[in-house]
C-alpha cells in the first residue's frame, strides 16, 4: 500500500505566519507611535527655543525713545497682543508664523508668552499636554536650562507645560 503526500498547507504553518506577521504589525505600530511621540517633543523644544531667541531679539528694540527695554515686563502688553507676548512677537516677525501654527504646540493645545513673576524672563506655556509627553518635554528642556523654571502641572487629564527663559 502506498500513501499519498498530502498538498497544499497545514493548519499550523498558517498559524505561525499569523503570528509572525502579528508581530511585524505590532511592532511597527510601536516604532510609528514612539517616532510620533519624539516629533512631538521635538517640534516643541524647537517652539521653545525660537520664542526664546526672539525675545531676547524684542528686547534690543529700542522705544520711541530711543531706549532698549530692561526686562519683560511690557510683553504682550502692546493693543494687537491682547495678553499673548507670542502675537507681538510674531507681528514683529521675530517668530516665523506660517497660517497661525506657532499659536497651537504640537499636540494642539495654546501657546501663551508672558512676562514671569519678576519680569526677568519669559514664562512661556504650553497647554493640553498629555503627562508622558510632559514629562519628556520637561527632561529635554532641564538639559537645556536647569537652572530656571521648568514645571508640568495638571489642568484636568491633560498637562500644561512652563518654562522661563
Amino acid at each position: 500500500m502506498r500513501l499519498q503526500r498530502q498538498k497544499g498547507i497545514s493548519l499550523l504553518e498558517v498559524l505561525l505566519v499569523v503570528a509572525v506577521a502579528a508581530a511585524i504589525v505590532s511592532a511597527a505600530i510601536f516604532y510609528y507611535s514612539q517616532t510620533i511621540l519624539y516629533t512631538h517633543v521635538s517640534q516643541a523644544t524647537n517652539l521653545i527655543q525660537e520664542i526664546n531667541k526672539a525675545g531676547y531679539e524684542w528686547l534690543k528694540i529700542q522705544d520711541d525713545n530711543g531706549k532698549y527695554k530692561t526686562n519683560f515686563s511690557t510683553l504682550g502688553t502692546a493693543a494687537q497682543a491682547g495678553g499673548n507676548g507670542l502675537k507681538e512677537l510674531v507681528n514683529l516677525d521675530l517668530v516665523p508664523c506660517t497660517n497661525n501654527s506657532c499659536y497651537t504646540n504640537p499636540w494642539g493645545g495654546e501657546v501663551l508668552v508672558e512676562a514671569d513673576a519678576d519680569a526677568n524672563y519669559m514664562l512661556i506655556t504650553l497647554s493640553a499636554l498629555p503627562q508622558s509627553d510632559c514629562m519628556r518635554l520637561q527632561a529635554q528642556m532641564a538639559d537645556m536650562v536647569p537652572t530656571q523654571e521648568n514645571t508640568c502641572t495638571s489642568s484636568s487629564s491633560l498637562f500644561d507645560y512652563q518654562v522661563a527663559l
